[in-house]
Order: structure tokens, then sequence, then C-alpha cells
């Protein structure tokens, strides 16, 4: 069973999924996943930006082409991603201060809106580490006080102070 603890919480942002999805960069996904001892979150935000990823990779058409052609359902039915996203805890924020936080992360390091809301969210939930890809998290976690994970290498110092 895995524990909680602010250690063992890591926020998986979409980057990390849609890669594993594509098999291009599978290494963070799945020594992270493999992990027992660690929680995986996600939010909304995630979840959307997977799927709508998602659908575009597996038609190999724009996400509106197949809206248009009336084929997402069929997309989700082979996918099924609701499977492979049930295995990560989800989180949402409620907080009044959500909205504030975001928009001020946005003005503080010019951040489109779905980073921000993103790292609002580990914020807010004491989330300590976000595993990425997204180059937009390199000063903003560094600064932040959020470890970035992305590489293994960073990955195994960390599971290694466990």
């Amino acid at each position: 069973m895995k524990k909680s603890g602010i250690n063992n919480n890591i926020f998986l942002d979409s980057s990390i999924l849609i890669e594993y999805i594509k098999q291009s960069k599978i290494e963070i996904f799945e020594s992270l996943i493999n992990n027992k001892e660690i929680v995986l979150h996600i939010n909304s935000i995630v979840m959307s930006e997977f799927i709508f990823y998602l659908i575009a990779y597996k038609s190999n058409r724009s996400p509106l082409s197949c809206k248009e052609a009336k084929i997402i359902p069929n997309l989700l039915r082979e996918t099924n991603p609701t499977t492979f996203l049930s295995q990560f805890s989800f989180v949402n924020t409620t907080e009044p201060s959500f909205v504030e936080i975001s928009v001020n992360l946005m003005e503080k390091y010019n951040l489109l809106p779905n980073d921000a809301l993103i790292l609002a969210t580990c914020i807010i939930k004491n989330i300590s580490c976000i595993a990425s890809y997204d180059k937009d998290f390199i000063e903003v976690c560094e600064k932040e006080k959020i470890l970035l994970l992305n590489d293994v290498e960073k990955i195994n110092q960390l599971l290694s102070k466990k």
C-alpha cells in the first residue's frame, strides 16, 4: 500500500503521461509508477491535457476534426483513459485562494494558465515534487521550493533519501 506524506507525494504533469503513451520517454513514468512508496497525483488540468493529446495521437488528427467526425466516443472506448488515469490520486482544489494564487503565479513567472493551475495545486496541497518535462517549470519550481523531477537521476536521488 502506498504511504502518504509530503516526501511521498509527487504531482505528475501531463508531459510525463503523454511521453509515456508515445513510448518516447518512459523512464521517469516507469520509475515512479513502480515505486509503491510514492503517491502520484494529477488534477483536472492534467486529465484534460492528457485526454486531448491522446485523442490526437491515437487518431492522427486534430481533436477538433475528431469531434467534427464524431469519432471521440470510439477513440475513448479503444484507449480507455479512465482505467489508465485511475491509478493516480486525483486532487482537486476548492480553496478560495486557488484562483488568486494561480493568477499571481502567472504574473510573477509569465506562466500560461494550465501551468499556473498545476503549480497552485502543488502549493495549496503541499505537494513538494512535480514530475515534468515542461521547461517552464525549471525556474518556477526552484523559486517556489518545489523539486522538479525531470530525469531519472533526480528520482533516484529522491528515493535514496527515504
